[in-house]
C-alpha cells in the first residue's frame, strides 16, 4: 500500500514538473507566433482583422489553454480583451492563478512601436483532473487493499492450507518426472478441478517430451520458417515507421505554410483598402477575388493534411461538425481521384450537424478507407466511390461504397487481421482496417463489411453524443 502512494507521489509530481516545461515551451512559442502575427494588423489598424486573429488564439488543445488575451495600442487603449475561463477575471490576476503564465509581446515594425499583447496560458483544468484522479486511486486502493486482505485471511486459513500441501506434494511428484495419474477424492470442487488440471499437465507434458524427440530432425526447417516469418515481420514494421515520419513531415510543412498564407491575406486586404475608390478597383477586384479564394482552399487543405497526418488517439471525445470534416477529406482525396477519372459522390443527410467522438480518428478511418476503394478500382472500367452519412437515431452512420464486386469468400476473416493485406509489397502495410477498426470500438461502434450490397461497402457509427460507454 505504502508503494501505490509512493508511486502516485511520484507521479504527481512529475506532472507538476512536467506541467512547468511545457507551460514555458507554450509561453516562448506563442509569444513569437503572436509578434509576428499580428504586426500586420496593428500596422494596418484592422480592427475587424485584430478580433479575428485574438479569436484564434484563444483555444484549447486539451492540455494547456491559452485563457486570457488583451491588445492594446501604443497609448494603452484596449483594442481586444477577452478570457475564456467562467471567472472573467482582470488580465492582471492572471499570473496569480495556480497553473498559469502570462507574457507580454511588444509589436513594432520599422523601429515603430504598434502595440502590445498580453496573452495567458493555463494548464489548471488539465491538472484538476489529475488530482481528482489520484485522490480517487487512493481511496480505491485503501478499499480494494482491505477487502482482499480479510478475504485473503479467510481463504488460507480455512480453504486452502491442507489441499495445498497435497497439491505441492502432487507438483513436486512431476518435477521429479513422475508422472502418475493421482485422484483426491476428498478435496473440495475447486481443488479437484486444480487437481485435474495437474494431471492433465502431466499428460501434456509427457506427451511434449515426445513430441519433442520427434521434432529434432526437422528443428532447422521450423527455423527457417520463423527467421522468415520475423524477416517479414520487420519490413512491415519498417513500412510503418516510414508513415509515422511522412505524417510528422507533413505536418511541420502544413504548420510552415500557414504563416505566409496569414502574411498573404493581410496585404490582399490592405490592396484591396488602397485602391477602394481607385479607378484600378474593377480592374483587380476579380484577381484579389481569385487570391482570395485560392488562399481559403490552401487553408482547408493544410487544416485537413495537418488533421489526418497527426496522432490523435489521445485527444479528448469531444461534439465536431461533420460538414467541415467530410469538406477537409475531400480536398485531400479528390486530386488522387480525379487523376484516375473515378467518380466520386458524398451524400450527407442535411439533418446531421454534429458527431460524437475523436475528428482525427474518424478522418483517418475515411481516408483509410477511400484510398483501399482508390486501389481496388483503379484498373476497373468502371469507377466510382460514394460515401452515405445518414441519421442512425442516437449515431451517424457511415457508408464507402465502390464499385468493386464485393470481396472473394476466403479473405472476410482476414481483411481485419492485423499485417493481413491484398496490396502488393510497398503499396501497404497490411495495418489499415485493422487499426481503423480498434479506432472505431474505442468509440463505441464496430466497422464492418457489409456483404449484402452489390458492391464492395464498408460501414460503420459513431453516436452523436456523448455515451458513457465509450473509451475515453
Amino acid at each position: 500500500m505504502s508503494g501505490t502512494f509512493a508511486i502516485l507521489a511520484v507521479v504527481y509530481f512529475s506532472i507538476i514538473n512536467l506541467n512547468e516545461s511545457i507551460l514555458s515551451r507554450e509561453l516562448e512559442s506563442g509569444k513569437n507566433i503572436i509578434t509576428k502575427a499580428y504586426i500586420e494588423p496593428l500596422w494596418s489598424f484592422d480592427q475587424n482583422q485584430i478580433e479575428e486573429l485574438s479569436n484564434t488564439f484563444l483555444n484549447n488543445n486539451g492540455f494547456v489553454s491559452t485563457t486570457a488575451l488583451k491588445v492594446v495600442d501604443p497609448n494603452g487603449n484596449i483594442l481586444f480583451y477577452k478570457t475564456i475561463s467562467k471567472d472573467n477575471l482582470a488580465f492582471e490576476n492572471y499570473a496569480n492563478r495556480p497553473f498559469t503564465k502570462t507574457t507580454v509581446s511588444e509589436i513594432t515594425k520599422n523601429g515603430e512601436v504598434l502595440g502590445k499583447v498580453y496573452i495567458a496560458f493555463t494548464t489548471d483544468g488539465i491538472m484538476t483532473m489529475h488530482k481528482n484522479m489520484i485522490g480517487l486511486i487512493l481511496l480505491a486502493s485503501f478499499f480494494i487493499f482491505g477487502v482482499i486482505s480479510i478475504c485473503l485471511n479467510l481463504f488460507f486459513n480455512k480453504l486452502l492450507t491442507t489441499p495445498l500441501n497435497k497439491l505441492l506434494d502432487h507438483i513436486k511428484q512431476i518435477r521429479i518426472e513422475n508422472y502418475e495419474w493421482r485422484d483426491y477424492p476428498t478435496l473440495s470442487h475447486e481443488m479437484q478441478l486444480i487437481s485435474n488440471a495437474l494431471n492433465y499437465t502431466s499428460h501434456l507434458i509427457k506427451k511434449r517430451n515426445n513430441d519433442l524427440k520427434n521434432h529434432t530432425d526437422n528443428l532447422e526447417k521450423m527455423v527457417d520458417e520463423r527467421t522468415s516469418e520475423l524477416e517479414s515481420q520487420v519490413i512491415k514494421n519498417i513500412n510503418v515507421n516510414r508513415l509515422v515520419a511522412v505524417g510528422e513531415l507533413a505536418s511541420g510543412i502544413a504548420h510552415e505554410i500557414n504563416n505566409p498564407l496569414t502574411v498573404i491575406n493581410g496585404q490582399i486586404l490592405k490592396l484591396k483598402r488602397q485602391i477602394e475608390n481607385t479607378e484600378l478597383k474593377d480592374k483587380f477586384e476579380g484577381s484579389f477575388n481569385k487570391i482570395t479564394l485560392m488562399s481559403d482552399r490552401i487553408v482547408k487543405i493544410i487544416n485537413g493534411l495537418k488533421l489526418i497526418s497527426r496522432d490523435g488517439h489521445a485527444d479528448p471525445m469531444v461534439l465536431f461538425s461533420v460538414n467541415t470534416m467530410i469538406e477537409e477529406i475531400v480536398l485531400l482525396t479528390e486530386m488522387k481521384i480525379k487523376s484516375m477519372n473515378i467518380q466520386f459522390d458524398v451524400h450527407i443527410d442535411p439533418t446531421i450537424e454534429l458527431g460524437y467522438g475523436r475528428e482525427v480518428q474518424i478522418s483517418q478511418v475515411l481516408v483509410n478507407l477511400v484510398n483501399n476503394s482508390v486501389d481496388a478500382i483503379s484498373s476497373d472500367e468502371e469507377k466510382w466511390i460514394k460515401i452515405v452519412i445518414s441519421d442512425q437515431l442516437d449515431s451517424v452512420k457511415f457508408s464507402v461504397t465502390d464499385s468493386g464486386q464485393g470481396i472473394a469468400k476466403d479473405l472476410k476473416e482476414k481483411i481485419m487481421l492485423p499485417f493481413f493485406t491484398t496490396k502488393q509489397v510497398g503499396k501497404g502495410t497490411g495495418l489499415g482496417l485493422s487499426i481503423s477498426k480498434g479506432i472505431i470500438k474505442e468509440h463505441g461502434g464496430e466497422l464492418f463489411y457489409n456483404d449484402q450490397c452489390p458492391n464492395t461497402q464498408f460501414v460503420f457509427t459513431v453516436y452523436k453524443f456523448h455515451k458513457k460507454n465509450i473509451a475515453a
